[in-house]
């Protein structure tokens, strides 16, 4: 009974991988359409980094964005 059951378990997952498609590349959403990060100053990708996350300290990073920004317009 227990060889039966094996190799019913092992045919199913032969065929499920055998038929699962492979998910599309899609690399649009990771692309940085702004600017490279090698042209952009240690404020501006601190912005960016801190733009990307999304946690219960949202507050928190929105708050450290708005610092970062004021030290642009002083660094100008």
């Amino acid at each position: 009974m227990k060889k039966i059951m094996l190799a019913a378990a092992a045919v199913l997952l032969s065929v499920s991988a055998a038929q699962a498609q492979p998910a599309p590349m899609d690399m649009s959403c990771c692309m940085n359409k702004k600017a490279p990060a090698a042209s952009m100053n240690e404020h501006e990708l601190a912005i960016q980094a801190h733009q990307s996350m999304n946690n219960s300290s949202s507050a928190a990073h929105q708050n450290i964005i708005e610092t970062h920004r004021k030290m642009m317009q002083e660094d100008k």
